[in-house]
């Protein structure tokens, strides 16, 4: 005869107890931790949230500001023209576009402009200092005209494609 090695009932019952408790103090720990880890999740949400909005105005007004360097004509002056006047340098200007861009809703028809400008104003071969077809000059922009005479090219640099603006 085999003889089983079993607990008497009442040890069998506290046994299933105990895991019972055990299985609910982790449960409610775990439930703690989980929720302290929310909290902090959500505490950090916040603060994202709240950067995100105090970086989207100053983009915003950056954005205003740079739209004023702007001439009617489409190029876009390095800084407001004073009595010296003020240089138009396309490199640049090409970025001043891809920064408008980011709000297209506002600044589409800046950068219309400026690309449109930036088109018609590209050297052909004969043109260029170097002989470099589809280059560009800096234009120096005077404040008693507020034009950019194309006689007044003080340097080049190559064009670069606007991908994101039509």
């Amino acid at each position: 005869m085999q003889k089983k090695n079993k607990l008497k009932k009442p040890a069998r019952i506290a046994l299933r107890v105990l895991y019972i408790f055990v299985a609910a103090v982790a449960a409610v720990v775990g439930g703690f931790f989980l929720g302290a880890h929310y909290q902090n999740t959500k505490h950090e949400i916040e603060q994202l949230a709240a950067q995100k909005a105090y970086y989207q105005d100053i983009m915003h007004s950056e954005n205003a500001y740079l739209a004023t360097l702007q001439l009617p004509e489409g190029p876009i002056a390095q800084r407001e023209i004073d009595e010296d006047g003020a240089v138009m340098n396309p490199y640049f200007a090409c970025f001043t576009v891809l920064a408008l861009l980011e709000e297209p809703e506002l600044y589409a028809e800046n950068a219309r402009r400026y690309l449109l400008w930036h088109m018609a104003n590209l050297n052909t071969g004969d043109e260029d200092v170097f002989g470099v077809h589809g280059s560009i000059n800096d234009h120096k922009i005077y404040r008693a005209t507020r034009r950019c005479p194309s006689s007044k090219r003080t340097a080049t640099t190559a064009s670069i494609r606007m991908r994101r603006c039509f």
